[in-house]
């Protein structure tokens, strides 16, 4: 059973985080309208627009996604290594070897 103050405080933080991430909202529109103008709808109502409305018309130049693009890769170069293969698809043991019992 869970204690009836642990939900208020954990409901109390919950609206803390959500008031204190609200801040960010303007920012975070600003940057997708000249980043990635067509990824920005998770930022609510005020990112939606008519359908068949031009989407990119803050956009002076691709540098800004091409600074996305290569920033990604090098995050995902750090995680995944080329040297080491995620996976090796085989059998579970080598041909002719005996099978343990």
């Amino acid at each position: 059973m869970e204690s009836p103050e642990l939900r208020r405080h954990c409901e109390r933080r919950l609206n803390a985080l959500d008031q204190e991430r609200a801040s960010w909202f303007a920012h975070w529109r600003e940057l997708s309208e000249f980043i990635l103008p067509r990824r920005g709808s998770f930022l609510g109502p005020a990112s939606r627009v008519a359908r068949g409305a031009r989407l990119n018309g803050k956009l002076l130049d691709s540098t800004a996604m091409l600074a996305a693009r290569t920033m990604a890769s090098g995050l995902m170069a750090g995680v995944t290594s080329p040297a080491r293969p995620r996976f090796r698809p085989g059998l579970g043991s080598p041909p002719g070897s005996a099978i343990p019992p």
